[in-house]
């Protein structure tokens, strides 16, 4: 929804578009400096300045692109955890011979490298030709000593004294940003880089780049190779942890203080020497952010945009498509207007690219706002439909009786419009008794009760606080963790169980998960002050034995029907047992097949077959987007770690952290309905750059019900795109 079109600068032009762009919010620099004709860098660095100073967003401003591209950078940071404390930089040639004679003399092979150029040109690797150190004297090489060198360029060697190799690299201290960064030579270089690739604070890939047998140049042109790998890669864990701890410090230390971090950017680290404890370190050797790009990289392009939209002070807000003329079905996505959860528009931030996913999946589909006073308008246009998706958060809403919303989707799933979720779906996997219908599933804790009245609680309660065992009690209302009380016996109370019960007398610890806040209540105290969560409308509570290791954190695993995209790591904050962001837990994203969750995803993926049947939603499918929350239980017989689910979540559940998955949401809501996810083929460009077309033949085992294999249409959308 924001205006966006590319121009090209060259001197000449510079008036009129310093006038265009002065009515920008922002703009987007893919300029590499330097490079073309007709174009003066210290011009185009000019109008980047006073854009910037005229309150239009730089991505990235002339200041960061220098600052953070010029190898000084590396004296700025290296007082943080990725910085190289003995660095030096030099800018003159004075500084040069008095310091670099000085270092060489160390005995330490050195690095030197030049502010300029690219691809290892001017990155020499200098050390001691041998039995040149008996030339030392008072800590000083002298001009004669001889040097053996090496260029990262093309790893070619070459040997001259100190004084050869001072007047050699006076080139690389003349001109405009003429500088020398001098550090330790990291001989662990030979094992590669790993570039680290950004859009903002978010890392989205790391790239481990070896350089051919017996170099130190990591550029392709020198034979170094290439390997990708996720952001959270387990072999990076360590790097990544320091990295990030060291971003909200980064900026300030480049002397960029209040700047933002660049749009998109690298930082390529070298591995340092191994710890005390064996493991790697990591140094950073450049910052880039002077054009990086995402060429080979191209999906990520959306993440990029709302990245920039963000920068602006704006909300990534999609445009709802135009509907198409011959739509296969209709799934609309119902909703309520108001909410913490809404976006500038009025919409949650998922609502209108899902949308948009069934719309160029050839289905029609718009947002509609629910509200009592329009129950009966919006029954009759939901009845026409094959299906909906409801994006209503459970009594949030002025207007709104959620009982008319739970009757209008049950009525519209009696009669034939597929829900996603129901009513039933939403209420009995949301329910806290829901651990009590899957307790013999693997997921399940088998020690797990339901309470639905003051009897039953004070009676069951009463026995299993009397085990010993400390337990959990879950109120089926609230939420981020109100009303889930962590309760164990006081310290000597046990003397007063008494056949298998504890008295109402017998006092009682309690830690309530909202906030992690303790108080002690008596039993009898504690059981009256439960009455409110028994009271009223699906008023219950679940006791469980509490899992001590909820400490280490919950596991997350976020659902598209029966495909698991996401697991998120909560760990709570330090003495707390509260996974929620408000408490200050900490959150880590993971991908589905992390090798540290195999064993968890391997028994949740065997339950899920029977998880329906156990929730009492026999033949009713998986809901369209989901959660289930996992607990770490003791570690099994062999060591291995156990988990129980500790709650379902279909409720309004989104993908506003990952809108890149509107396209699957659309298709898995394609097949709830009974359709094939099939695209539509977009109208052609008016001046095609020429023709691709795809040949076929109709019929066969493996065509879709619109006759064409089913990457056939996309496949042509995306060269009509292009």
């Amino acid at each position: 929804g924001w205006e966006s079109r590319p121009i090209f600068y060259t001197d000449a032009k510079e008036k009129s578009i310093r006038d265009e762009l002065m009515k920008c919010d922002g703009y987007i620099c893919r300029i590499n400096p330097g490079q073309y004709e007709g174009v003066t860098q210290s011009k185009v660095d000019k109008l980047l300045n006073d854009l910037v100073k005229a309150g239009v967003k730089g991505m990235s401003s002339a200041e960061a692109m220098q600052k953070m591209g010029a190898k000084d950078a590396l004296v700025k940071i290296k007082d943080l955890q990725c910085g190289l404390s003995c660095t030096a930089a030099y800018y003159d040639m004075k500084e040069l011979e008095t310091g670099f004679s000085k270092t060489m003399a160390t005995g330490d092979t050195r690095v030197l490298k030049q502010n300029r150029g690219s691809q290892g040109e001017g990155i020499w690797v200098c050390k001691l030709a041998e039995g040149e150190q008996k030339k030392i004297s008072n800590g000083v090489c002298p001009p004669d000593v001889m040097l053996d060198l090496q260029e990262a360029v093309d790893n070619h060697k070459e040997t001259k004294t100190l004084g050869e190799f001072m007047k050699f690299c006076q080139k690389y201290l003349d001109g405009e940003n003429g500088q020398l960064v001098d550090q330790k030579f990291l001989p662990r270089i030979v094992e590669g880089e790993i570039r680290v690739l950004m859009i903002g604070d978010t890392p989205i890939e790391l790239v481990h780049k070896k350089p051919a047998a017996g170099g130190i140049s990591a550029t392709m042109g020198s034979g170094a190779k290439y390997v990708k790998y996720p952001p959270n890669d387990k072999r990076f864990e360590a790097l990544m942890s320091k990295f990030k701890s060291d971003l909200p410090k980064l900026m300030d230390a480049l002397e960029l203080k209040g700047k933002p971090l660049p749009l998109v950017w690298t930082t390529d680290f070298i591995l340092g020497p191994k710890d005390e404890a064996g493991n790697d370190t990591y140094f950073v050797g450049e910052f880039n952010c002077s054009c990086v790009g995402i060429t080979q990289q191209l999906s990520r392009a959306m993440e990029v945009g709302m990245a920039a939209v963000k920068a602006c002070g704006g909300e990534p807000l999609a445009v709802l498509k135009e509907q198409p003329k011959e739509p296969f079905g209709k799934i609309h996505v119902l909703e309520c207007e108001g909410g913490s959860d809404k976006s500038k528009n009025g919409h949650r931030l998922d609502t209108i690219p899902i949308c948009n996913a069934l719309i160029e999946l050839g289905w029609e589909s718009r947002p509609i706002f629910y509200t009592d006073a329009k129950e009966k308008s919006i029954r009759d246009e939901l009845m026409k439909c094959d299906g909906y998706i409801c994006r209503i958060n459970p009594g949030q809403y002025e207007g709104v009786t959620q009982s008319k919303v739970d009757k209008l989707l049950n009525d519209l799933v009696k009669a034939g419009v597929k829900g996603m979720s129901s009513a039933e779906a939403m209420q009995k996997m949301g329910a806290k008794d829901a651990l009590v219908k899957i307790k013999d599933l693997q997921c399940g804790l088998s020690c797990t009760a339901a309470y639905y009245d003051m009897k039953e609680l004070e009676t069951g309660f009463s026995k299993t606080m009397a085990t010993g065992d400390t337990r959990v009690l879950k109120q089926n209302r609230g939420s981020q963790g109100e009303g889930i009380w962590v309760c164990k016996l006081a310290e000597g109370e046990q003397k007063k169980i008494s056949n298998g019960v504890c008295p109402p007398d017998v006092m009682l610890d309690l830690q309530e998960a909202v906030d992690n806040h303790k108080e002690t209540k008596t039993l009898g105290e504690f059981m009256k002050f439960c009455q409110k969560y028994l009271d009223g409308e699906n008023g219950q509570l679940v006791d469980q034995k509490f899992l001590p290791r909820i400490v280490e954190g919950e596991i997350r695993v976020l659902m598209i029907g029966d495909t698991p995209i996401e697991l998120v790591h909560k760990k709570p904050a330090a003495g707390g047992i509260s996974a929620t962001m408000g408490s200050g837990a900490k959150y880590v994203k993971y991908p589905p097949n992390d090798k540290r969750f195999e064993a968890l995803m391997s028994k949740f993926k065997s339950d899920l077959p029977k998880l329906m049947d156990a929730l009492e939603l026999k033949g009713k499918p998986l809901p369209l987007v989901w959660t289930t929350d996992f607990i770490l239980g003791p570690k099994d017989e062999a060591g291995n770690d156990t988990y129980f689910v500790g709650e379902f979540n279909c409720s309004c559940v989104g993908i506003t952290q990952q809108l890149s998955r509107a396209m699957e949401v659309g298709m898995a809501a394609v097949k709830a309905c009974g359709g094939e996810p099939l695209a539509v083929l977009k109208e052609q460009p008016k001046e095609p750059f020429g023709k691709i077309h795809v040949l076929e033949c109709e019929g066969g085992s493996d065509k879709s019900k619109n006759g064409h294999r089913l990457d056939t249409i996309p496949i042509c959308n995306a060269l009509i795109e292009l």
